[in-house]
């Protein structure tokens, strides 16, 4: 079983800055392993959405964030853990359209980061295929 810990967001989001957003792929590739740790999947898709967004010059990355949002409302039920609201998929993806995907990132992060402190604290069992 692969082990989760939170991350830490305000040195990420500095380090994204300060590298001219080079430092935003390690990010998505580290939350995008750790959603799939999460929903026990076998890929975290991150070649693809890599290359996709190189296709499409980014426009992928607001659909990304977008679908993101709502995988992390799904484990949010799984382990029954505080809900942010249902139409906040439909914000992330506006806010992305509107180039503020890093604010969309942090949100994201602070949701998962609160995921694995509940299941770290209640020692809830990571799910099972």
């Amino acid at each position: 079983m692969q082990s989760l810990k939170p991350v830490n967001i305000i040195l990420y989001a500095v380090l994204s800055f300060i590298t001219f957003g080079l430092f935003y792929f390690y990010w998505q590739y580290k939350q995008m392993k750790q959603v799939q740790i999460l929903l026990n999947k076998s890929s975290s898709g991150y070649f693809i959405w890599f290359i996709l967004n190189i296709l499409t010059l980014g426009l992928f990355h607001i659909y990304h964030e977008y679908s993101s949002t709502k995988e992390v409302l799904y484990i949010q039920k799984i382990y029954q853990v505080e809900e942010m609201e249902e139409y906040f998929p439909f914000i992330a993806g506006a806010l992305s359209f509107f180039g503020i995907f890093l604010l969309v990132d942090i949100i994201q992060q602070v949701e998962v980061n609160n995921i694995i402190e509940q299941i770290q604290k209640n020692k809830l069992q990571l799910r099972s295929r």
